[in-house]
């Protein structure tokens, strides 16, 4: 297990969380998942600011300390029809910049895509999303609801990335790792007050997570990077 408290040094340009520095977006986080609890864990606490709560159905989720990239565990998904997940308020919706951002660690032993994270666009149908590909393609991947809309690169089984998603402006940026893996332009709202949105899944279970998150962060009117960056430690 990686249990590493503090980040390498960033670029001047990026504000970037290290630990024990102190966030100047504090206040602008929405969801922060350290995924932090005890082994075969089902309580899934968000330390941010709004205290969201969040829903699991399905046994696929639990707090593990098999694997942790911070602090003595993280949250493990086994796969299955369960999820984990939270509803939308006006406080949670992505209508200007944002950053949404975690670490990932995917096994070998995976049947299907690897979901990160969806948001409903409409109740009960269609959604976007960051997600992986066959386990014989592992890619990060943007779902921007009807397409592919933007590709990482290859993903190494068995070890923890950073990933993000940014929009700075009307760009989406998806980010693997620390470097930018393309753009795309859009404007729409991501996180619709009244939806849904699902942490390790696609929706109800479809396309559930073989593996482990941590630190898992939203931060609402902040692009937090926008250039290349060397990902952030501990938050």
């Amino acid at each position: 297990m990686d249990h590493q408290r503090h980040g390498a040094d960033v670029s001047s340009n990026q504000q970037v969380l290290l630990a024990g520095s102190g966030d100047p977006y504090a206040g602008n986080v929405i969801l922060l998942l350290r995924g932090e609890g005890a082994n075969g864990g089902t309580t899934f606490t968000d330390s941010g600011p709004l205290n969201l709560t969040l829903t699991a159905s399905g046994g696929s989720f639990t707090t593990s300390t098999t694997q942790a990239k911070f602090g003595t565990s993280s949250i493990k998904g086994v796969g299955g029809t369960g999820y984990l997940r939270y509803t939308n308020t006006a406080a949670t919706e992505l209508t200007g910049d944002f950053t949404i951002e975690g670490w990932s660690y995917w096994t070998g032993v995976v049947v299907g895509n690897q979901e990160t994270i969806s948001f409903e666009i409409t109740s009960g149908g269609a959604l976007q999303s960051l997600l992986s590909g066959t386990p014989a393609n592992r890619l990060l991947r943007y779902w921007d609801g009807t397409a592919y809309a933007i590709l990482g690169t290859g993903i190494t089984n068995d070890a923890w990335f950073h990933w993000a998603l940014t929009r700075s402006g009307t760009t989406i940026t998806l980010w693997q790792s620390g470097a930018s893996k393309g753009t795309v332009t859009s404007s729409a709202t991501i996180g619709v007050s009244g939806l849904l949105t699902y942490i390790g899944s696609y929706g109800n279970g479809s396309e559930t997570l073989n593996g482990y998150v941590d630190n898992i962060r939203i931060t609402k009117g902040v692009a937090r990077y926008t250039s290349a960056f060397t990902p952030p430690g501990d938050f």
